[in-house]
């Protein structure tokens, strides 16, 4: 054996000797294996829109923070515009619905006092007939008044909805990350992101660990995870993989950090001891 060899082998054998030593002691700070990993948002929304046509406004600025339900953006409105208001003229129009309600109470009226002229032998059988005919015939013509009555307010309602979808709203609370199109361009199926939005109240530290080290891990278990940016926090075990990836032999693993205060950004490179 070499000289160079030898003296390899033998402070191997004296790291080994001082590293388990270190473990008997149990010295808690010494980690026994290291991960790489990387921060990833806790949730991440491409925002699309379902309808197309121009866009007339976009409402937000990157960087900036939006609440859910917000409005990003606004497509040109105009044809939904006056169909919802002609929609709504209609559903409050009620003069069918009067008339044939006005009908119904006359012809009551007047099949009543047939009704009593006949008992009194003052009006025949042909009378009362076609009394109750009218009032059968008034009848169905307040269903039918009533019923498109509903069909309109249904109607109404359809158009605000369109009118509504017109307007691209924040799916959930963020930060506008990247917004992918600008006032007057054309928003279709094949090119319609509007915005990307980020949820970084928390964040993902993924870690790709051997399979034969996953034993180590369990959900809810709590580990330190060092940034780059040099802080270092608590993470808990959030997910453990269920498939071994093939070609590394590793299973993914994420923990989630709480970053209320935003000190962390999603894209760092970080460090798992264990």
């Amino acid at each position: 054996m070499s000289a160079s060899r030898f003296k390899s082998a033998l402070l191997r054998i004296i790291f080994l000797a001082i590293a388990g030593a270190v473990l008997a002691s149990g010295f808690p700070s010494i980690a026994v294996a290291q991960f790489d990993g990387f921060l990833q948002p806790w949730r991440q929304v491409d925002l699309a829109s379902d309808e197309t046509g121009i866009i007339q406004e976009i409402l937000v600025m990157q960087g900036q923070y939006v609440e859910s339900g917000e409005p990003i953006g606004e497509l040109t409105s105009d044809l939904e515009q006056v169909q919802y208001e002609l929609a709504t003229h209609l559903a409050q129009s009620r003069g069918n619905f009067m008339g044939a309600e006005k009908s119904f109470q006359k012809r009551q009226s007047v099949h009543e006092q047939i009704k009593i002229m006949h008992g009194s032998e003052h009006a025949n059988d042909s009378e009362l007939m076609r009394a109750e005919l009218e009032l059968e015939l008034a009848a169905a013509r307040l269903v039918s008044a009533r019923d498109e009555l509903i069909a309109q307010n249904f109607d109404m309602r359809r158009a605000k909805i369109q009118l509504d979808r017109r307007t691209i709203k924040a799916p959930i609370s963020g930060f506008v990350s990247q917004i992918h199109c600008r006032e007057g361009e054309y928003v279709s199926p094949v090119r319609s992101d509007i915005v990307t939005i980020v949820n970084v109240d928390r964040l993902y530290a993924v870690f790709n660990v051997p399979s034969n080290q996953t034993g180590q891990f369990e959900v809810g278990k709590t580990f330190q995870v060092q940034c780059s940016s040099g802080s270092t926090v608590d993470a808990a075990v959030e997910y453990i993989g269920v498939a071994i990836d093939a070609e590394s032999g590793t299973v993914e693993i994420r923990l989630v950090i709480e970053n209320g205060d935003y000190r962390m950004k999603a894209g760092d490179s970080c460090v798992l001891g264990i």
